[in-house]
């Protein structure tokens, strides 16, 4: 299949929205599909590639994220946070929770693509946190500090057969202070527990802080993917 139609996507930004498959990695090809994308009416096309396209442009397509995959194998129990870290309780997600999701994307191709209303970016990224607490894209959720207003947020789960951190927030003004470093010691400690030896975490390249991050945490580079969005 040379695409696919995108249907949650389309529903939630409003016009047609599709994603073309990896098998479509040439020039031609590429603009072959984009034709016949635009005269079913798509608005929006999403693509990715190992390699980075700089012809992309030549078909009014711009590179939004250099998506890193970070891995880790657990060959031996992590490292104990120093602070205390614990799964978010409540039924629903709080306000400063939202908040945090929110602050979480601010490198995210949703957010780089100024074509997309921020108002959506923003609501995207609520409805991850949103389903997160629920239980229904995320296994688990941990905030720190706990009982308190929380400065950093963590979301666990599983995708592609590999244990998964979604999304990783610290509040803007509390950044800097090692609360990213608790969460992820504390979430490899909960995968740890849960006998999963490894452990993925996906970063935009762009946002370094992130990657730092991770690195000094003991995850290296995976996987690299160059994604693109075409406006028809």
């Amino acid at each position: 299949m040379q695409y696919e139609y995108l249907s949650w996507d389309s529903s939630f930004f409003g016009f047609k929205v599709a994603r073309i498959g990896p098998e479509v990695f040439d020039f031609e090809a590429l603009g072959a599909v984009l034709n016949t994308l635009k005269k079913e009416g798509f608005q929006l096309v999403y693509w990715s590639s190992e390699l980075e396209s700089p012809d992309a442009a030549l078909l009014n397509g711009f590179l939004v994220d250099k998506k890193l995959t970070y891995l880790q194998h657990l060959k031996t129990a992590p490292q104990n946070a120093e602070n205390p870290v614990e799964a978010y309780s409540e039924p629903e997600a709080s306000a400063p929770l939202l908040e945090l999701g929110v602050q979480s994307g601010e490198f995210s191709r949703f957010r780089v693509d100024d074509r997309l209303p921020y108002a959506k970016f923003k609501a995207l990224y609520e409805t991850w946190i949103v389903k997160s607490v629920r239980k229904q894209i995320a296994e688990e959720v941990l905030i720190y500090p706990p009982q308190s207003e929380p400065l950093g947020l963590i979301t666990l789960g599983k995708k592609n057969n590999r244990a998964d951190i979604g999304i990783v927030a610290v509040r803007d003004n509390a950044r800097g202070q090692g609360i990213g470093k608790q969460l992820i010691y504390s979430a490899l400690n909960w995968f740890w527990q849960k006998n999963q030896s490894e452990v993925q975490v996906v970063t935009q390249g762009y946002n370094a802080p992130a990657c730092a991050l991770y690195e000094k945490t003991g995850f290296y580079i995976d996987k690299t993917e160059y994604f693109y969005h075409f406006w028809l």
